[in-house]
């Protein structure tokens, strides 16, 4: 048998490692790589909801806006504008600090 197509080495019993993989000096705990997916998840899935909110915002802002005559009322959903991009601007941040995790 070649040297390369010998077993591999037995896993290890160290706790908190399942397998001879995720071993050494960057190993990560399984749980905690879960725990970091999760938190990706929830940061994608808040940019994509509040993203939405500033389109909703914005469409909503223009519409109005186009639809007034002179002189009548219309709506500057600003809010859902101004706070739609503070969350896509932190949940991006989180996904920034994430990417070498």
């Amino acid at each position: 048998m070649p040297a390369w197509a010998t077993p591999a080495e037995p896993a290890s019993t160290a706790p908190g490692y399942a397998n001879a993989a995720n071993t050494g000096p960057y190993a990560q705990d399984p749980a905690r790589l879960r725990q970091i997916a999760e938190v990706r998840q929830k940061a994608m899935k808040s940019i994509v909801l509040w993203g939405l909110a500033v389109i909703a915002g914005v469409v909503v802002s223009v519409a109005t806006y186009a639809n007034a005559g002179p002189g009548d009322r219309y709506f500057v959903w600003w809010g859902p504008v101004v706070f739609g991009i503070w969350r896509v601007c932190a949940s991006a941040s989180v996904l920034f600090r994430l990417r070498n995790v």
